[in-house]
């Protein structure tokens, strides 16, 4: 399994699902693109639950798309046994549920891509997570993370042996900038200000992030 970790910034993460997603459409193969963003203001995309949930709906969902029934199966049975209970799947089951429906994907890779290891509210667990991925080995899938360089994450990284590429500031700016100008230009909720100050404003905080 090759896997990537990149180290300090935000929004790098976005820049490679819009480039995977160019290349998923261009070839046409069967590739999967599943990410999540633990969001630093909200408590429950924080949560690892929430992530595992997140990404077994989206392979399932590609499963679905392209008749992958063995993938879809492996959901369907999860469901079936927490159907008639008060209770939610473990993280346990649903890590193993979402590498089994890797397993079973018959052609393409699946690419996960996790941003912001370091606001994840339940570090430990998603660390033993990740060393549960690493450890099926499945050829078809491919990994990228990006965290801020904290001691226990980068440890864990690197005893799995991902590739590590630290990035500088400017290499973010661009992307930052793109999602800005996206709320700022997509939102009726900001058509009341000017063009000045909308580039006041996409300037002051692009500036002021630092990359994060």
């Amino acid at each position: 399994m090759e896997t990537l970790h990149d180290d300090p910034n935000r929004g790098f993460s976005s820049s490679v699902i819009e480039r995977l997603r160019e290349r998923e459409v261009l070839l046409q193969n069967g590739d999967l693109v599943a990410y999540h963003y633990f969001t630093f203001n909200d408590f429950e995309k924080r949560k690892i639950v929430c992530m595992l949930e997140n990404l077994v709906a989206q392979v399932a969902l590609h499963g679905l798309q392209t008749h992958q029934r063995s993938v879809t199966d492996i959901l369907v049975q999860l469901y079936q046994k927490y159907r008639n209970s008060l209770h939610r799947p473990s993280n346990s089951e649903l890590s193993d549920a979402l590498m089994h429906m890797v397993g079973a994907f018959e052609k393409g890779y699946v690419f996960i891509v996790v941003d912001a290891l370091d606001e994840c509210s339940d570090n430990n667990i998603l660390l033993k997570v990740l060393r549960s991925i690493h450890a099926q080995q499945k050829t078809r899938l491919r990994v990228l993370v990006s965290s801020r360089p904290e001691a226990g994450i980068l440890e864990t990284l690197n005893s799995l042996k991902f590739f590590s590429v630290p990035l500088e500031t400017s290499v973010v700016d661009a992307d930052i900038e793109r999602y800005v100008d996206m709320r700022l230009t997509g939102s009726s909720r900001w058509e009341f200000l000017g063009q000045d100050l909308k580039d006041s404003i996409r300037k002051k905080l692009v500036t002021g992030s630092k990359g994060m």
